[in-house]
């Protein structure tokens, strides 16, 4: 392989690093060179980075980061270090934001054609992703650098679906731990950040990538470990050197009593500060440590509701009202009537979810997953809910729904609206082929759990509100967004909560439109959980009456057939076929798109046929246009028609994803502006509606660094707000 064409060019825009204090990427190389034993200085001269055990992780842009001194000078030096393949691992993640590799199998070849496999090549290719973002990044915080955030998300999204792929279950919590470790280094470029404003920038970061929070004791050590002075960190990582201390006593000699050692934990840390650090370093236990404490709870309140409670809070093992975190009678956990609300899944795209805490009950609203399947981890409430409410079937507000009933051991109900629960299910078992198909562990994915998970559905009517737990009825109000999508309007104790899940004020072709809430209902709402896609931003969205007539005009333009125009299958498949009904076209209907469409109970003219043949027996004379899924060609019968017809036209209809093949072939074809979420100017008008409620912004890829409007807030995934 010729490692030349993988360098950047020489002159201006070869120029590395970024603002903020940095050296940039001479400090960068200066790391690199240090690993391979040139330039060795002492441990308190080292710049910040991040290490495992005290050996640091495989420079893979060492190549990149010299570029500096000219490309014949690099690739001598990468002769003379014997690092060559450095530069096949910077093909690996140019492959990622391309769009090549599409889960964790994917990901795994490539490493392994880079020469890198076993149990650190998951960890080296993360270390060249922080690398390549901090050397990239444009001036100024990381967090607001969507390029550089995009890739790190879509890094660690597939390092993870690597490691539940395979055999060592205790890979997913390295990386978290890893995690850790490269934020405090992306994060560290003023070395004389006080405690409190790295602590800051680093929930900032989190929340941008959908990542959970560090916890406290694990971010010490890792800002310890980066040789950062941080004024006002606390003076020690006891809680971390605590619990590493107990597993390795256990691994080394396999006799420490796990009680005991729950015990002191908690008597010494507090189950509150112990329980996340254990979740990351000795996650084979974490589940069991829980257990116990609740058990230990449980026990305490056979003497008293006010012994469980005392408890409870005297080992942090309560919430913030006071309350234990186990499930005990009605009577002993009774709380009076609250509204608190906390945001597990994060703030931005991905895996959207909410906590509505009303004192009596706990409810989410949505449990997503990300493109790879990530759902928000598992924390202790999610033993206490009592019913989850979904807005729309979109796997980054349903997709959860299998780790909540397979691994997190949710057995309760789930509302929606009938037809969220009908297309939901489609939804659900695609999820499962696919994650069968990139070989994740099949113990969740099977055809029992989806039963067991659609048996727990309960159907929301669209009159008066349902009452869905304790003392919160929830009414529905249609969202404009998908078949099925809705807004949920949530009462209990005097508060009131409106959650709009995905919406869309301007008409459409495909769905119920958006209903408004009347004018006495918006008044009273205390809460308005809105989400903002494309807030703050001109995304282009055009009318669907504009985006038909630029779809037909595209197509009757391609000088060959057919023409493949690929979609969403739930919104913008419907969306395309009501704008391609009853013209000249002959339209073939493939895939997931077909099954949603056909479930959805969408009829069309004449011309649009649902095809049900696998790709490969569709032949070009078939139809003038094939409308399939995925939307952008990272699966399905799109993908199959794109690599077997050669030179097929291809037409995009709307937002692609990042890490998938349209990004790459945006350039090459044109896309059509559909879209299901409002622009900003319509989504400001329906904020505004709600004039005495304290409104949350969520679903948020934008900049934090905004000017927000008077009562708007974006949220952080580390606190819990009291309305």
């Amino acid at each position: 392989m010729s490692m030349e064409k993988y360098l950047p060019v020489e002159g201006p825009d070869a120029r590395l690093g970024r603002g903020d204090g940095w050296q940039g990427a001479p400090r960068l190389l200066a790391d690199a060179l240090d690993y391979c034993g040139r330039e060795t200085k002492p441990e308190s001269e080292r710049p910040p980075t991040f290490r495992a055990n005290r050996n640091r992780f495989l420079p893979v842009l060492v190549g990149l980061l010299a570029s500096c001194q000219g490309r014949k000078a690099v690739l001598e030096k990468l002769n003379s270090l014997r690092l060559s393949r450095c530069l096949d691992l910077l093909d690996v993640l140019r492959r990622v934001d391309e769009g090549d590799l599409q889960n964790g199998r994917d990901l795994k070849r490539a490493l392994v054609g880079a020469g890198l496999r076993g149990p650190s090549a998951p960890f080296e290719f993360l270390a060249g992703a922080v690398q390549l973002t901090a050397g990239r990044s444009s001036c100024g915080p990381i967090e607001e650098d969507p390029v550089a955030t995009t890739h790190l998300r879509l890094c660690f999204g597939l390092a993870r679906h690597m490691a539940e792929g395979g055999r060592n279950r205790e890979t997913r919590f390295h990386i978290d731990h890893f995690l850790a470790h490269a934020i405090v280094f992306l994060v560290s470029g003023n070395p004389q950040h006080k405690w409190k404003e790295l602590v800051a920038r680093t929930d900032r970061l989190l929340d941008v990538l959908g990542e959970s929070p560090i916890p406290q004791g694990i971010l010490v050590h890792a800002t310890k470990n980066a040789y950062l002075s941080a004024p006002g960190i606390p003076d020690g990582d006891f809680a971390y050197d605590l619990i590493r201390s107990l597993r390795r006593a256990v691994e080394n000699h396999g006799t420490l009593d796990l009680t005991a050692a729950f015990d002191g934990l908690n008597a010494i840390v507090g189950w509150k500060t112990a329980h996340p650090i254990v979740r990351i370093l000795w996650s084979g236990v974490a589940r069991g440590y829980f257990e116990h404490t609740r058990d230990r709870v449980l026990e305490a309140a056979r003497g008293s509701a006010d012994c469980a409670r005392r408890l409870g809070v005297a080992i942090g093992f309560a919430d913030s009202l006071g309350r234990p975190l186990a499930r005990l009678t009605p009577e002993t956990n009774r709380a009076e009537s609250a509204c608190e609300i906390s945001f597990p899944g994060g703030t931005s795209i991905g895996r959207t979810s909410v906590l509505v805490d009303t004192g009596p009950s706990r409810l989410l609203l949505d449990f997503g997953a990300d493109q790879y399947r990530g759902a928000p981890d598992w924390f202790p409430e999610l033993d206490l809910i009592d019913a989850v409410l979904v807005s729309h079937a979109h796997q980054d507000h349903i997709g959860g729904l299998l780790q909540l009933y397979a691994d997190y051991g949710y057995d309760g109900p789930w509302y929606a609206t009938p037809m969220t629960i009908k297309l939901g299910e489609l939804a659900l078992r695609d999820a499962v082929r696919v994650q069968t198909l990139n070989g994740k562990d099949e113990r969740v994915l099977n055809d029992s759990l989806i039963n067991r998970i659609i048996g727990k559905s309960r159907a929301l009517g669209s009159g008066s509100g349902t009452r869905v737990a304790g003392n919160v009825t929830a009414q529905p109000w249609s969202a404009g967004h998908v078949p099925g999508s809705c807004q949920f309007h949530l009462s209990f104790g005097g508060f009131s909560v409106l959650y709009t899940g995905d919406f869309n004020c301007l008409p459409s072709a495909s769905t119920e439109p958006m209903e408004i809430p009347p004018t006495e209902a918006r008044e009273q709402v205390n809460v308005l959980i809105l989400e903002g896609t494309y807030a703050f931003g001109d995304a282009g969205i055009i009318t669907p009456e504009a985006a038909r007539d630029q779809l037909i005009a595209l197509i009757r333009l391609q000088e060959s057939a057919p023409v493949l125009v690929p979609v969403m299958s739930l919104g913008r498949a419907q969306e395309v076929l009501a704008a391609l009904a009853g013209t000249e076209f002959e339209v073939g209907v493939f895939g997931l798109a077909r099954r949603m469409t056909l479930a959805a109970g969408r009829t069309y003219d004449r011309n649009i046929h649902f095809d049900s043949r696998p790709p490969d027996r569709v032949a070009m004379t078939d139809y003038n246009v094939l409308v399939a899924s995925a939307g952008c060609l990272q699966g399905g019968p799109s993908s199959v028609f794109h690599g077997s017809f050669e030179q097929i036209p291809v037409i995009f209809t709307g937002y692609l994803f990042p890490g998938t093949p349209a990004i790459r072939l945006s350039e090459k074809f044109d896309t059509v502006r559909f879209s299901a979420h409002t622009p900003h100017e319509h989504w400001a008008a329906y904020a505004q509606l709600y004039p005495n409620a304290r409104k949350f912004l969520i679903h948020y890829p934008g900049s934090r660094n905004l000017d927000l409007p008077s009562g708007l807030e974006i949220p952080s995934s580390t606190r819990v707000y009291s309305i």
